[in-house]
C-alpha cells in the first residue's frame, strides 16, 4: 500500500525540517503557497480525498510531494532562517566531494567505520551545555579584542613591551572573564 500523507503533515514536516517559525501566519503561507503549486502540477484536482476525523482531506503520495518540494524548496530556504550565501557555498563544496568521489576508485576508500553513524561527545555536550548557560547571562564574547590582544602580544618585541597598549592587552588576557565578557542586563 502507497503512503499517502495529507498536506497539513506535509507543511509541517517542512517547517521542522527547515526550523521556520511555527506560527498560524506562516503556516498559511505555506499551505496557499503549496496549493498553487500542486494545482499547476495538476495533483490539486486529481487528488484522492481520506475522512480523517469528520472532514474529507485530500491525501498525496511520495510522488507527488517530491514534486511539489522540488518546486517550494526554494521559497522555503527564503523565508527560514537559512544563509543562502552559506548554503549554496555547502553545495558547491558537497558537489566537488561528490564529484571526487565519483572519479575515483569509490570501493577503496569505504571502511567498516563509514558504516556506523556518528555519536555525540562528551565534549561536544560539554561545549553546547556550557554555551547554553553562558549565553543566558552574558552577551557574546568578544572576539575581536580578544584576537587583537593576543596579535598585539604575539608580535610585540619584549623591547617594545613598555607601551600603555602593550600593557593594557597583557592585563585583560590575564583576566579573560572580566575583559571580554559584559553580563546581560
Amino acid at each position: 500500500m502507497i503512503k499517502k500523507t495529507t498536506l497539513t503533515q506535509f507543511v509541517q514536516e517542512q517547517i521542522e525540517r527547515f526550523g521556520i517559525d511555527d506560527n498560524p501566519k506562516t503556516i498559511n503561507k505555506i499551505r496557499i503557497k503549496c496549493t498553487r503549486v500542486l494545482k499547476d502540477l495538476n495533483a490539486w484536482d486529481n487528488a484522492e480525498t481520506q475522512l480523517i476525523g469528520r472532514k474529507q482531506t485530500k491525501v498525496f503520495d511520495q510522488d507527488q510531494l517530491s514534486k511539489l518540494y522540488s518546486e517550494i524548496e526554494p521559497y522555503l530556504i527564503k523565508i527560514s532562517n537559512i544563509d543562502l550565501d552559506d548554503y549554496n557555498e555547502y553545495l558547491s563544496k558537497y558537489r566537488e566531494y561528490m564529484d571526487k568521489m565519483l572519479a575515483g576508485n569509490y570501493e577503496d576508500d569505504i571502511d567498516e567505520e563509514q558504516y556506523m553513524a556518528p555519536r555525540v561527545t562528551k565534549e561536544e555536550m560539554r561545549d553546547v551545555m556550557v554555551e547554553a548557560l553562558f549565553n543566558l547571562y552574558y552577551e557574546p564574547l568578544d572576539i575581536k579584542q580578544w584576537e587583537k590582544d593576543k596579535a598585539l602580544t604575539f608580535y610585540t618585541d619584549p623591547i617594545d613591551a613598555d607601551n600603555i597598549e602593550y600593557y593594557q592587552a597583557v592585563k585583560r588576557l590575564n583576566n579573560p572573564l572580566q575583559s571580554y565578557t559584559t553580563p546581560k542586563k
